[in-house]
């Protein structure tokens, strides 16, 4: 398994190309609005390198991620919040919705109820 320390990145390839970071991305995410010329070039450069995209920021570029972040000062909730979802206890007032189907119910379904 190749495991490198300091992976390639678009601003590698851009800085090699002599071209911006969006025109990479563009290459990239195969869009017409860049020259025949400068495509060769940086596909060129992309494979001289070896660069491959790095997962996890391709989710998060393409809005597919489903990593999300609770963030709160001390005392704001947040552990109240994680101990809700897998209802560890139940809210005493109101509802959790995911996709607007109430907590209670999803689970149940999930678990088979």
């Amino acid at each position: 398994m190749d495991v490198r320390k300091n992976p390639v990145t678009i601003f590698d390839i851009a800085e090699a190309a002599g071209v911006s970071v969006s025109t990479v991305s563009r290459i990239l995410n195969d869009k017409p609005d860049v020259s025949e010329k400068t495509r060769q070039q940086v596909l060129q450069i992309i494979e001289d390198l070896d660069y491959s995209p790095h997962a996890q920021a391709r989710r998060l570029a393409s809005g597919s991620s489903q990593t999300i972040a609770l963030l709160g000062a001390t005392g704001s909730g947040k552990t109240t919040i994680i101990n809700l979802l897998p209802r560890f206890y139940d809210p005493t007032e109101g509802k959790i919705t995911i996709d607007g189907h109430d907590l209670r119910v999803y689970a149940d379904l999930c678990a088979g109820r």
